[in-house]
């Protein structure tokens, strides 16, 4: 089946200002003829991209087809899917206001089991913390060299890769001098661990990425705290378009697995 493909202006009350996000949308579904409805995914852009980087460098809207899958990919900018220190509610944004524009929008299940999360980098980290925040209405989530951000992993990780002092300033204008426990992933793993209802992951990075120390980190702590993980490791992959294309293709499969 064929996607339509809407590029979406609206108005954010949360951000205070008009956003954007670009939908595939299964084409013939129609509810007045109780066409089952399409699952949703959430698919979260990087820090320097725009919700149009999906579409343009990767092919997202043919690995969709057939799958009866709504994609949505919205734009949020620099700001980390984060309530940031300095105001903007970002994670209110993408949690909150994005899921209900959308259910105004669009006829889509919203039940959890068809409710899943994919990001690279940035939005790894996204579609990381919608599933330890929110496992009751995330089924699954996928993190393509994520940046799993926490306290001293994100501080490490800067100075190993000698990446300059404004950066990280933009991330304490961010994140605040210290991260807070519901915005550090490694803090947000040991909240979850007990929790009943669990998102499944899909934790993706390749051996020539500088945040694969990092993500090696955070599958560990979380095989060690019980959590459904299939982590992927690519020997010689780097932060690239080519890989996370790869990516996109393998974890659409796999909640096609997990969904059976």
């Amino acid at each position: 089946m064929d996607n339509v493909v809407f590029d979406v202006e609206f108005k954010s009350q949360v951000l205070g200002l008009t956003s954007k996000m670009k939908v595939l949308y299964p084409q013939g579904v129609d509810r007045n003829k109780n066409h089952k409805p399409p699952r949703i995914l959430y698919l979260l852009h990087g820090l320097s991209d725009v919700h149009t980087a999906w579409s343009r460098y990767t092919s997202v809207d043919r690995y969709a087809e057939d799958r009866n899958l709504m994609v949505v990919m919205p734009s949020t900018f620099r700001g980390f899917y984060t309530d940031t220190d300095y105001g903007t509610k970002y994670w209110s944004f993408i949690s909150e206001e994005l899921p209900a524009i959308c259910k105004q929008l669009f006829y889509f299940s919203d039940k959890r089991e068809d409710t899943f999360a994919f990001g690279l980098s940035m939005g790894g980290y996204g579609a990381l913390k919608l599933g330890l925040r929110q496992p009751e209405r995330f089924a699954a989530v996928a993190s393509f060299s994520g940046a799993p951000m926490g306290n001293i992993m994100a501080q490490a990780r800067l100075s190993e890769r000698g990446d300059s002092d404004e950066l990280l300033n933009e991330f304490r204008a961010l994140f605040g001098s210290t991260i807070k426990p519901n915005d550090d992933i490694f803090q947000l793993v040991d909240k979850n661990a007990s929790e009943a209802v669990r998102s499944k992951f899909y934790i993706a990075c390749g051996k020539a990425d500088n945040l694969h120390v990092l993500n090696v980190m955070l599958k560990d702590k979380m095989l060690q705290k019980g959590f459904d993980i299939a982590w992927h490791e690519h020997p010689t992959a780097s932060h690239t378009w080519d890989y996370w294309d790869a990516c996109l293709q393998k974890a659409l499969d796999w909640i096609d697995t997990i969904s059976e």
